[in-house]
């Protein structure tokens, strides 16, 4: 059985193949993305996707500490508030 090495993994050549689509992949028209194999195409999709995701964590992130800086004054006016 012939054999295909890429990234430090040793594969069957018919099981180096796209995740997504199943097409068999070469030497010359693969990528890897954490260790998974995909054709030019679908690594182009799941690279956007990860860097939407990345994006959005970070727009995420980004609110929720704008939140609690915000929360942290209505906070201690609603205390003042209380202690009237």
């Amino acid at each position: 059985m012939e054999r295909v090495v890429s990234d430090k993994v040793c594969l069957h050549r018919s099981c180096f193949c796209c995740q997504i689509c199943r097409r068999k992949l070469s030497l010359q028209n693969y990528a890897a993305l954490h260790g998974v194999f995909y054709c030019q195409l679908h690594y182009k999709q799941m690279a956007e996707v990860k860097s939407r995701r990345e994006t959005g964590r970070l727009e995420h992130q980004l609110v929720d500490h704008q939140k609690s800086l915000s929360g942290d004054t209505r906070t201690k006016s609603l205390k003042k508030s209380n202690l009237r």
